[in-house]
């Protein structure tokens, strides 16, 4: 199959050191697993970007690296992102109208999907966030046949059953880069940006209240969650180690006795969880979004309702056995499995094209 792809173009791919971009990590393990396996997949990216695919830059490089348009930014982001990113996306859809791809693999949704009814070949367009009612207004807006949506989980689906969904496929993990490790230390983690819905003070509290130390990476260290509930917390047992280049994730998981996820939205998947698990690190998680379908209540971490279940659960972690953990995500939560539930649905969209 000939499949374009479209992530961001805010970023190179992979995205540079400090930047953890779900989105984009799941975009290029999907490009390069098919471009391995013998499809020709073309990406288009920044200047910069490293991948086994073709890549259509569009002569663009990343767009925090370019100086042309720092103030149009500095003024709203938002919609600089969106512009910027609307470039690659006219130069993608032109080529496909020329009859240059057989699929169209798209991740950020919303800024494409007017662009899909403009082409006859499908348009794969993959969920990664929670189905807020502002998007599935626009998404219920523009109906084509060619249009289908790919969701990370089943709970993601549950606001809007009845668009024209066409396979859940669950995010993959590499786990060459998540190795196994049996044994940890007596400390807990939570990785994860500095917002509200993140839950990163509510793991603060619970380590806190069962003296268990934490270690916390993400950020930014600024603005005002940061200095209202995070900054006044830390401490020698309570410790922000920064932004960790994705790199240096695996080894910061997997020395730890358990992994928190006190999430306060409805998580679509929960990358980290499954990285967790694939090191043998538990994870708590409240149960919201994805939670039990990704996680084994019991046998890979414990899910609970709220605070006072997450403080009882941190006192019975060493009842798991990490092997299980591991053995969860081999048979889950792979790349390759990821990457067959792509080439399955791609090819099954092309026979009926």
């Amino acid at each position: 199959m000939r499949i374009g792809v479209f992530c961001t173009n805010e970023y190179t791919t992979p995205p540079p050191k400090g930047i953890i971009y779900a989105p984009l990590v799941v975009a290029q393990q999907v490009a390069d697993g098919l471009t391995e396996r013998g499809h020709d997949v073309t990406v288009y990216a920044p200047r910069g970007s490293r991948m086994k695919s073709k890549i259509i830059t569009s002569e663009l490089r990343p767009l925090y690296n370019e100086p042309k348009l720092k103030e149009f930014n500095a003024i709203n982001l938002e919609r600089g992102v969106a512009s910027y990113e609307n470039i690659a996306l006219s130069d993608l859809f032109r080529h496909a109208q020329k009859g240059k791809y057989d699929i169209l693999h798209i991740h950020p949704s919303i800024r494409a999907v007017f662009y899909a009814p403009l082409v006859k070949i499908p348009v794969v367009f993959t969920l990664h966030d929670p189905l807020l009612p502002g998007k599935s207004f626009f998404y219920n807006k523009v109906r084509a046949k060619n249009i289908h949506y790919v969701s990370i989980s089943n709970a993601q689906r549950r606001p809007a059953p009845k668009l024209p969904w066409t396979s859940t496929i669950y995010n993959g993990v590499d786990l060459r880069r998540f190795p196994f490790q049996k044994t940890h230390g007596k400390h807990l983690v939570i990785v994860g940006r500095m917002k509200v819905e993140k839950g990163i003070y509510e793991a603060i509290l619970a380590a806190r209240k069962t003296r268990t130390p934490l270690k916390i990476a993400g950020g930014p260290a600024q603005g005002p969650y940061w200095e209202r509930k995070i900054k006044p917390y830390l401490s020698n047992t309570i410790k922000h180690v920064g932004m960790l280049p994705y790199s240096k994730i695996p080894k910061f998981i997997s020395e730890a006795r358990g992994f928190l996820f006190p999430i306060k939205w409805e998580e679509p998947f929960g990358l980290v969880m499954i990285e967790s698990m694939a090191t043998g690190t538990p994870v708590i998680a409240f149960n919201r979004g994805s939670v039990s379908e990704i996680m084994k209540n019991n046998k890979t971490g414990f899910i609970v309702n709220n605070f006072n279940g997450m403080v009882r659960a941190i006192g019975k972690l060493d009842d798991i056995d990490r092997r299980i953990c591991r053995d969860h995500v081999e048979k889950n939560f792979s790349i390759e499995k990821m990457i067959n539930g792509y080439e399955d649905t791609f090819k099954k969209l092309t026979r009926k094209k």
